[in-house]
């Protein structure tokens, strides 16, 4: 029987060239000084199609490269300089620079590159065959479910990106019919099935299977990423 929780390992990828804490050090809780984590979800999980998700200090590294084949959604977490944070995409053929939030979610089209500003936190999110339509950075649309929010940031191209603010348990399989990834953006929640009990902490990331029925518990106040593959 598949675990109902399924934790995703990280790899630290473009360490900082000096140890001075980077804002993944900070927001993970570790000292490798790392300005690039990746997990990465294989087309032999769950999943139909696999799904890289990195974590992007953009203090040291302002850019994405050029996404080829697949594009990519930029979600950024937090940035130092609120005022004057913004992305920059650049295709073949245009050019768009806008200012950009915390929580707010651009898309970059297949081909395309990024270049961000204001010292970013983020989280990029790729799978293959995705090529989202080029759009200004957007917060998402508020759908309420009892107490808990969820904000729906993408959904295009059999991909779905949520953030979900939670304030009491969520039963996933109310939600999600398939193994979907979750990352815990801030503070911890617990996953419960049956007997089985698991915590993701802050920046952990893990594929939950909803066939289970696991309910999804905040530690007082929870803030969630959903990334529901097709």
């Amino acid at each position: 029987m598949m675990r109902t929780v399924r934790r995703i390992r990280g790899n630290a990828l473009d360490r900082g060239t000096d140890d001075r804490d980077t804002l993944i050090d900070r927001y993970l809780g570790r000292d490798d000084h790392a300005t690039h984590m990746v997990w990465r979800v294989g087309p032999d999980s769950p999943d139909r199609r696999g799904i890289d998700l990195a974590l992007i200090d953009t203090t040291r590294r302002t850019s994405i490269p050029a996404t080829g084949a697949s594009g990519t959604l930029w979600h950024v977490l937090w940035a130092g300089r609120e005022n004057t944070a913004s992305v920059e995409i650049r295709t073949d053929i245009e050019r768009h620079e806008w200012p950009i939030a915390p929580g707010d979610t651009v898309p970059v089209p297949a081909g395309g590159g990024l270049v961000a500003t204001g010292d970013q936190l983020a989280i990029a999110i790729s799978t293959p065959g995705l090529d989202p339509e080029l759009a200004p950075p957007a917060h998402g649309t508020d759908r309420f479910h009892g107490h808990n929010r969820e904000t729906v940031a993408f959904a295009q191209g059999g991909l779905r990106v949520a953030r979900w603010k939670l304030t009491q348990p969520l039963p996933l399989a109310d939600h999600v019919a398939s193994p979907i990834v979750v990352v815990a953006l801030a503070r911890s929640v617990v996953v419960q099935s049956g007997s089985e009990i698991e915590m993701l902490t802050q920046g952990e990331a893990a594929m939950v299977d909803p066939a289970a029925r696991p309910i999804i518990a905040p530690d007082g106040l929870g803030y969630l990423l959903m990334v529901e593959p097709a």
